[in-house]
């Protein structure tokens, strides 16, 4: 659907106009992926209330780090709790969380950022695209798939537009 979408935007022509369609259209996937996410950390979030119940300490540094974790694999997490907090045996869980805060912290697309602010609406898809990510990871194989879907459609994409701008430049 997304490839027919951006293909009829761009035979209407290449122009600024276009390029917000585009961006509108991957807005709105993002924006239905992170849907999917939320409904999937709430859900997971509830499944885990007995455990976290138990372990004040887990609860609350889950909380304070709810963002974070929201963009990571969490379907792991929940399974770390399931797991681990009924030996009270937190320390892996515990763990994780760090782990997943530091990745966070750490990530760096300063270098793609720079490149992409250059371009006008760049700015916007490298964040759109981690958001993308990160909710495919939450959600499983339904959001991966269409992440891997909105990825193939990019590449095609700017491939044919490398072939224009190449058949341009031989002129």
């Amino acid at each position: 659907m997304t490839w027919r979408q951006i293909s009829a935007i761009i035979k209407a022509g290449v122009s600024v106009d276009s390029a917000d369609k585009i961006r509108s259209l991957i807005q709105e996937k993002k924006d239905k992926l992170q849907s999917l996410g939320d409904e999937a950390w709430k859900k997971g979030l509830e499944e885990s209330q007995s455990y976290l119940e138990k372990n004040p300490k887990l609860k609350q540094l889950i909380e304070e780090n709810a963002d974070t974790l929201k963009k990571s694999n969490f379907k792991e997490l929940w399974g770390l709790l399931k797991d681990n907090v009924p030996s009270g045996k937190t320390e892996d869980v515990e763990k994780y969380i760090k782990e997943k805060v530091d990745q966070a912290k750490n990530s760096d697309f300063s270098g793609l950022d720079q490149w992409l602010n250059k371009l006008p609406g760049g700015s916007d898809l490298v964040s759109q695209l981690q958001s993308l990510q990160s909710t495919a990871q939450k959600k499983g194989s339904k959001t991966e798939e269409v992440l891997r879907e909105t990825l193939e459609e990019l590449r095609d994409v700017l491939k044919k537009r490398m072939e224009q701008v190449e058949k341009l430049a031989q002129e």
